[in-house]
């Protein structure tokens, strides 16, 4: 009875050890990057499209100053957004907030080459519209 009892301990500890495991590298559904965010600003808006291959666009309609887009690559990783502009540049985001419908940025900087850009703390609201 004893060998009985021991073994069904064994066996609920270990059910308890693999189901405790860390959720911290598996996403939340709906609480991804992926899809299409708006960013409204005073004389216009953004939309930004991450896509799931790690290739993004961003589109700027500006009805002042005129529209400008850029395109590249993007990349997640402990809440750090960097993105590779076509011409090679990068910028850096952090991640503030990321919820199914909203996801707030803060921008760290850039690189041109090798030297850093710093800039003013830039947050920016997106609200997902895809």
């Amino acid at each position: 009875m004893k060998k009985v009892i021991f073994y069904l301990l064994i066996s609920i500890f270990s059910i308890t050890l693999v189901s405790c495991g860390s959720d911290k590298d598996e996403p939340t559904p709906g609480n991804t990057v992926v899809g299409v965010w708006r960013q409204d600003f005073g004389d216009g808006y953004q939309l930004l499209t991450l896509e799931k291959g790690g290739r993004y666009s961003l589109v700027e309609f500006d009805f002042v100053s005129g529209n400008w887009s850029e395109h590249g690559t993007y990349s997640v990783k402990d809440n750090i957004m960097t993105r590779i502009l076509s011409d090679g540049d990068v910028e850096v985001y952090t991640i503030l907030t990321l919820t199914q419908n909203k996801m707030i940025t803060r921008y760290e900087g850039s690189y041109v080459g090798q030297y850093p850009n710093q800039y003013d703390e830039e947050v920016e609201d997106w609200t997902r519209v895809e």
